[in-house]
């Protein structure tokens, strides 16, 4: 059967009817195809830069598409290659098919990895979800994190400093945690939670095994109905590779 060169990668089943001699008993069978390119894309897009979401519940769809070397382009949304992950799930969860769903206000980052072999290809989609609720006069707070950026190797650890403000004399009590983090990596908040003008040292330690690459870190702050986002970048990396 031959394969046409447009088709979208991905899995298929195709089914196969007959009947009987006599007529009339049909026969069914099933064989289950894998349509993917031998060689590693050279770009990969999605149908959207980034998402805005207005409401718990709401689904948005992901399309990726990917180019190849010989400059031929597949819809790849369903490839075997393909998978995505989300780096913040308390503001957004994605299902294997793309399916980015709304969780919570806040802000986040949906990943979209092509892995052939050793190999890999990735994009971030930047995701957000304002929020209404303020509590009672407008009273709200918002937290700085230094350094912006920070490398180690597998193994080892990394320190921010979070330090909670507020131009509206907030005074209650923020409870903090991180999201995104390596492949079996911990992350530690001392103190675990603050009020506006207090700091606190969030460690993030990481396993000789913990895979290079380069991690968008999540720190949320929640107090009541409040949860701003900020973000750092951890760069795990070693003998100058990521």
């Amino acid at each position: 059967m031959p394969i046409p060169k447009d088709i979208e990668l991905g899995k298929r089943t195709l089914t196969v009817e007959g009947t009987t001699k006599s007529g009339k008993e049909p026969i069914f069978a099933t064989v289950e195809i894998d349509a993917e390119r031998p060689d590693l894309p050279v770009s990969m897009s999605a149908t959207l830069s980034g998402i805005e979401l207005d409401s718990p519940g709401e689904k948005i769809p992901l399309e990726v598409i990917v180019q190849f070397a010989d400059g031929t382009t597949y819809r790849a949304t369903s490839s075997s290659h393909i998978s995505f992950s989300s780096a913040n799930t308390e503001v957004a969860s994605v299902d294997t098919s793309g399916q980015v769903t709304a969780v919570a206000p806040g802000i986040g980052l949906i990943t979209v990895k092509y892995t052939l072999r050793d190999n890999k290809l990735s994009i971030g989609i930047p995701v957000q979800m304002p929020n209404p609720d303020r509590e009672p006069g407008g009273s709200s707070f918002f937290f700085s994190l230094a350094p912006g950026v920070q490398t180690i190797e597998p193994g080892s650890s990394a320190n921010f400093k979070v330090t909670a403000s507020s131009y509206t004399g907030f005074t209650g009590e923020i409870e903090l945690s991180a999201h995104g983090l390596p492949e079996g990596a911990a992350a530690n908040f001392t103190p675990a939670s603050v009020r506006a003008t207090e700091s606190a040292t969030l460690t993030i330690s990481t396993l000789r095994s913990t895979p290079l690459d380069t991690y968008p870190i999540f720190i949320t702050g929640r107090s009541g109905k409040l949860n701003p986002t900020a973000s750092v970048l951890l760069i795990v990396t070693t003998n100058g590779k990521r």
